[in-house]
């Protein structure tokens, strides 16, 4: 079996896996609800939401056509046209996207690189996942980021740099056909890894938190929120 199929189906089952699981989730534990008529806390400031959602909507852009031309590649070839313009259009979406993402991806590593090493608490987050598979609310021991939102910075930031190295190499077409090809697969493998977390981060930042969406507009999370989902990062904003 060609390698670009077999990645393609992968990528496509692990997708199936994800939806599946975001939709169990959201039957069986639901939506975390928090009190947001009472006091608020400025979390991110406006520099800040404006580099996140330039990052947000470019890395969306280029994770959709990437997904679209990888299928157009795999199923459809060189052969048909079911998939031509969309494919070719994807292709010049998926550039532009890629070139504007790695400015705020910058930013967001200078800005939030050391908030986003791991603590010792952490550990904690893991074994109950933050609380998100639990139907009651339990006070968690979680920073100004969770170690959930620090695995999904990772990945994202170390994946989207091996895709923007191996994406460059592809463009200037650097090296012999064989050697591309590795190079294509290894883009294609880390876009499928990003392209799964990223199911998961949208899922959590749009629907399982309700008003989660809403702080990276303005900027503030309410106290019920943090003093629950983030308790150390609540209790040295109570102190400052």
């Amino acid at each position: 079996m060609d390698a670009r199929i077999l990645i393609a189906r992968m990528i496509l089952a692990l997708g199936l896996a994800m939806l599946i699981g975001i939709a169990g989730h959201y039957r069986i534990i639901g939506r975390r609800n928090f009190a947001h008529s009472g006091k608020k806390f400025r979390v991110y400031s406006t520099g800040v939401r404006i580099n996140h959602w330039v990052a947000a909507i470019s890395g969306t852009l280029f994770t959709v056509t990437g997904l679209v031309m990888l299928l157009s590649s795999a199923f459809d070839g060189e052969r048909g046209v079911a998939f031509g313009v969309i494919a070719h259009l994807s292709w010049r979406v998926h550039a532009a996207a890629a070139a504007v993402f790695i400015l705020p991806a910058l930013i967001m590593l200078v800005n939030w690189g050391s908030q986003m090493l791991p603590r010792r608490y952490d550990i904690g987050w893991l074994k109950t996942a933050g609380g998100y598979l639990l139907r009651r609310r339990t006070t968690v021991k979680a920073g100004k980021f969770n170690a959930g939102q620090k695995a999904w910075f990772w990945l994202a930031t170390l994946g989207g740099a091996l895709m923007a190295l191996s994406g460059i190499v592809m463009f200037f077409d650097v090296g012999g056909i064989g050697f591309q090809h590795v190079v294509a697969r290894i883009h294609e493998l880390a876009g499928g890894a990003v392209f799964a977390m990223f199911t998961v981060h949208v899922y959590m930042s749009v629907i399982a938190i309700k008003g989660s969406l809403s702080s990276m507009v303005s900027g503030e999370k309410s106290e019920d929120e943090l003093a629950t989902m983030h308790r150390i990062y609540y209790d040295e904003l109570e102190k400052s």
